[in-house]
């Protein structure tokens, strides 16, 4: 991990509680006011029995990204270091893999595990078992104008599980020490303009705090799709891999 990448990964771990404002948009009719914080032991509670193996999560898959998106960024505004190309895309990831959320789990009172079953590698190595596990922060409300509303894991899980994803991650096992990751395994971060999600009825795909015109400009070309992200991460990969060794 170099010094930029290692500092995107402690900087990406604190964002929520660092760098987020709120947002004034809210979906219409979500006015219930938030109670106090909740304990590991609710949130758990909220997630039990969620996880779907890979196929079934497929088969009830949501018809949008954009309400997970929305509810797991709380309508929050971040700053971030953006991936101006795909090959910093390479440059900040360990890892970079296509799949399907599976499971959101809590992980303390301010953070969530994306469980995410991979169905491809475009670059680094296969997880542990198959399965990424993304940490995320989660503060468990949405900020809009009739003052914010709570979120439970449990809605994360029904908006999320389902989900095609492509994720630009980075191992932070080490930095994020206090995570309870399930069965030992290892935990990543994802790049903010690294994490893309599409529904069944998506035409394009959706970020948590960004939209896929962020990524415009001619080194990214025309991506407004997983589809074309992961091309743009392929085509990447293979130039970089034909490039003499200096």
């Amino acid at each position: 991990m170099n010094v930029r990448t290692g500092v995107l990964a402690i900087a990406l771990i604190g964002m929520i509680t660092m760098g987020a404002c709120a947002n004034d948009a809210a979906p219409a009719g979500q006015d219930e006011a938030i109670p106090a914080e909740q304990s590991s032991a609710e949130l758990a509670e909220q997630s039990e029995a969620a996880s779907m193996d890979p196929q079934a999560a497929q088969a009830s898959q949501p018809e949008s990204a954009e309400e997970f998106t929305y509810l797991l960024s709380g309508g929050a505004q971040v700053d971030y270091e953006p991936l101006a190309s795909p090959a910093e895309a390479l440059e900040f990831a360990d890892v970079i893999v296509t799949g399907t959320i599976t499971d959101v789990i809590p992980d303390g009172s301010d953070r969530v595990q994306i469980e995410i079953a991979v169905d491809d590698v475009l670059y680094g190595s296969q997880p542990d078992g198959g399965v990424l596990y993304v940490t995320h922060g989660f503060e468990g409300w949405v900020a809009g104008t009739g003052g914010t509303t709570k979120v439970t894991v449990k809605d994360l899980a029904e908006s999320g599980i389902g989900l095609d994803v492509v994720a630009v991650a980075e191992d932070v096992t080490e930095v994020a020490a206090g995570t309870e990751s399930p069965a030992g395994h290892r935990v990543f971060t994802v790049a903010i303009d690294g994490f893309w999600l599409e529904g069944s009825g998506d035409h394009h795909m959706s970020g948590v705090y960004v939209q896929a015109d962020d990524l415009s400009g001619e080194r990214w070309g025309q991506v407004t799709t997983i589809e074309q992200f992961t091309g743009a991460i392929r085509d990447e990969v293979a130039a970089s891999s034909s490039s003499p060794t200096p």
